[in-house]
């Protein structure tokens, strides 16, 4: 665009930092963000006020009505004007920040994103940060396993209403680093903000449950067995919300159950797919073989019923 002499547009760095970051190249996205120029803050102020008519808008209105008629019949008789969009304060800025922002989250550059989101606060006149930029910073602390600085930005970022893209991506922080109390607190932080967990949230919690580290001789240690409960507790929960496990949901809790040393109850999930008509796949078969076969069941493992065959 350049050579021709064209000026790229906010847009189009939007679009070539999206295709870096799909390419993997997460380094050409920051630098393709490093030349983006500061957002036009004037240009932001007057569309932020273009909704209240300008009275050479008024005037002209004026000279076009016929002299009978008063200002007052005039703005009763005049057809209603097209409803304008509500101004969005700087929304290519937003994806901006966001797109360098999830840049970092694939490079592992979870200081990068924390210095982006704070240069983004720090301009008062600028946009600010929205749902989507929380969540890619939340999701570039959770992808570095820093979930501790994860959880602090629900704190410390304010402005933001609670969004359930927000609170996954602290699950999903929460289940990279094994933290399954973590995790259920969030759950219960989402309801008591009015947001409702999606099965992506109870996935992520689940999830975490299976992360918990054996013990230093390789036994299962208490802190296991308290995860595999709080699985199953999840999806109870889950269900009686009414909320539909899926494939994932499934091979998470029986993950957990295998881990915990309860073979027995990863073998009931299986059932309870069936109640739900959740169609198991391989990850689920692998669970429930992995529960058997790593406490002597070798027997259920080999000799599975006709209900678990692969297709």
């Amino acid at each position: 665009m350049r050579a021709c002499e064209l000026e790229p547009s906010t847009r189009a760095y939007n679009v070539a930092m999206g295709a870096c970051v799909k390419g993997g190249n997460w380094a050409a996205a920051l630098d393709t963000f490093d030349e983006l120029p500061e957002p036009d803050v004037v240009r932001f102020r007057r569309a932020r006020h273009r909704r209240t008519p300008s009275p050479h808008a008024i005037a002209a209105l004026h000279r076009r009505t016929p002299p009978p008629l008063s200002t007052a019949t005039l703005y009763r008789r005049a057809p209603p004007a097209t409803p304008r969009p509500k101004p969005h304060p700087a929304p290519a800025a937003q994806v901006s920040y966001g797109t360098a922002i999830n840049a970092c989250a694939r490079g592992q550059r979870w200081q990068t994103a924390l210095a982006l989101l704070g240069r983004m606060r720090r301009g008062r006149e600028g946009p600010q940060p929205n749902e989507f930029v929380l969540s890619a910073a939340i999701n570039a602390c959770g992808a570095a396993g820093q979930w501790q600085e994860a959880l602090k930005l629900l704190d410390d970022v304010q402005g933001v209403p609670p969004h359930q893209r927000v609170y996954n991506a602290a699950v999903a922080a929460c289940d990279k680093g094994g933290q399954p109390e973590a995790a259920v607190r969030l759950l219960r932080r989402m309801r008591a903000a009015g947001v409702e967990p999606d099965v992506f949230s109870y996935s992520s919690a689940m999830s975490a449950c299976c992360r918990v580290p054996r013990a230093a001789d390789g036994s299962v240690d208490a802190s296991r067995g308290v995860a595999w409960r709080t699985a199953l507790r999840l999806l109870r929960t889950m269900r009686g919300t009414g909320v539909r496990p899926n494939a994932y949901t499934y091979s998470s809790a029986m993950t957990a159950c295998e881990r915990g040393g309860c073979w027995e109850e990863a073998l009931l999930l299986l059932g309870d797919m069936r109640t739900d008509r959740v169609v198991p796949n391989r990850v689920v078969y692998t669970a429930a073989i992995g529960a058997c076969g790593s406490h002597g069941q070798w027997v259920q493992a080999l000799c599975a019923p006709p209900a678990l065959t692969l297709p």
